[in-house]
């Protein structure tokens, strides 16, 4: 950690930034957290990383338990609607469901 650190201070003497990678959720994680969820009948398609859910409640039920406790500065959480389908891309991860 100490080692991290001295070099993170010296990049920035020499103006240039570290970016921390964004944490990549596992398939277990986000497995576990649509099981407290409730939510069944989702399907992974893993080299994209996307989830497919059922329905939008499903997607707005996954948002409303994510925003206060897994989603921090770090990550990027977007959320749009292209033609019938709601996203939620959060890290790595995309969440889609038909409208």
């Amino acid at each position: 950690m100490a080692k991290t650190a001295i070099l993170k201070g010296f990049f920035d003497r020499v103006g240039l930034s570290v970016t921390k990678k964004q944490d990549a959720w596992s398939v277990i994680k986000i497995e576990k957290m649509l099981q407290e969820l409730r939510i069944d009948g989702y399907e992974f398609l893993y080299q994209p990383k996307v989830v497919r859910l059922k329905d939008k409640n499903q997607l707005m039920r996954l948002l409303l338990h994510m925003v206060p406790s897994e989603i921090s500065s770090e990550y990027n959480l977007i959320l749009g609607k292209f033609n019938d389908e709601m996203k939620l891309k959060v890290g790595s991860w995309q969440f889609e469901a038909k409208v």
